[in-house]
């Protein structure tokens, strides 16, 4: 009689390297370091379904960095305001 061999394809297993809890995916965006969602905090900047995820350690280290950020863009977008309302301006001067 032939014997049926099973085959099973291993799972491969993520642990958070900081607690050690078995997870899902998910690194860092900073470190690369696999994280849970206790050790770890999505992008509160971003508004789609898969946001970067930050440990909690290099989330803490980027709070100055993360003003910066916010201030240029806030920056930026007053100023692209200014360029889009000049350039209808001159648009319409064209007429």
């Amino acid at each position: 009689m032939k014997k049926i061999k099973k085959v099973t394809e291993k799972e491969e297993q993520y642990f958070c390297d900081y607690c050690k809890r078995k997870i899902r995916p998910r690194s860092c965006h900073i470190c690369g370091k696999d994280v849970c969602t206790d050790c770890s905090i999505p992008d509160p900047d971003c508004d789609n379904d898969y946001p970067d995820w930050y440990c909690n350690s290099c989330w803490k280290i980027g709070e100055p960095h993360r003003e910066k950020i916010s201030e240029l863009k806030e920056n930026f977008y007053t100023e692209e305001e200014k360029l889009i309302k000049d350039w209808k301006k001159k648009t319409k001067e064209k007429k």
